[in-house]
């Protein structure tokens, strides 16, 4: 029994470590396009300001 909850924290950790993968790659991207688009960055600041989830 100790080796199954054992197996499932280590696949549990490892879905935590592939989520945290993909919002980085998505922070990463974002980012990337923020810098080269004026207009992503004007609606990003109005929402910002308008605190727009």
């Amino acid at each position: 029994m100790i080796k199954v909850q054992w197996f499932r924290l280590a696949l549990l950790r490892m879905e935590e470590q592939f989520e945290l993968q993909e919002l980085q790659q998505s922070a990463d991207l974002y980012a990337e396009i923020y810098e080269q688009d004026a207009e992503l960055q004007e609606v990003t600041k109005s929402a910002i300001s308008l605190n727009v989830p």
